[in-house]
């Protein structure tokens, strides 16, 4: 019934490191994840990665997608990782509406948001920043505990150009 938020520096890791969290929560308390995700675009190359990690390695050739810890990886992550893709633009409201039928159907115990600021809050575009956020989290923690589920916001910040650290103000 919470949210967390991912940030770091560009090409850091974050989508890596939440991945590994996510199968943390999988394998320790048998949680079904879902993936909102944008930025893992075609979604058979982050399932792709994700058997890669769930195996512990890199599926390189064709006779691996005959091996019994392939199809035992492949089963487990039909079980408990479900994507949220929508044809059009990403839509919070239409992402959180899907994610209710997962949890209904399925039992989805975390849902990821990567990057946040492609998932767009589209009833509050037009308001200024800091209104849009608080909207947008306002919604986003609403649903979360309503629902007892853990929710991840991935958050890239804007283009770093010669400063080396960042804090929240610069994500986007």
């Amino acid at each position: 019934g919470q949210y967390i938020v991912v940030t770091g520096k560009p090409s850091s890791g974050k989508s890596d490191f939440v991945d590994m969290m996510c199968l943390g929560y999988m394998q320790k308390y048998g949680w079904s994840v879902a993936y909102a995700s944008p930025e893992n675009k075609p979604n058979k190359i982050h399932a792709g990665k994700l058997i890669s990690k769930i195996c512990g390695q890199w599926i390189n050739s064709v006779s691996q997608l005959n091996t019994d810890w392939y199809k035992k990886a492949v089963s487990y992550m039909n079980d408990k990782i479900k994507y949220i893709d929508l044809k059009e633009s990403y839509d919070l409201e239409l992402v959180l509406e899907k994610t209710q039928q997962l949890i209904f159907k399925h039992g989805i115990k975390v849902l990821v948001l990567d990057p946040y600021n492609k998932v767009r809050l589209k009833g509050s575009l037009n308001k200024g920043i800091n209104e849009y956020t608080n909207d947008y989290l306002l919604i986003f923690d609403t649903f979360c505990r309503k629902n007892d589920i853990l929710g991840i916001l991935v958050m890239h910040p804007k283009k770093l150009d010669k400063q080396t650290e960042f804090d929240f103000y610069d994500i986007k």
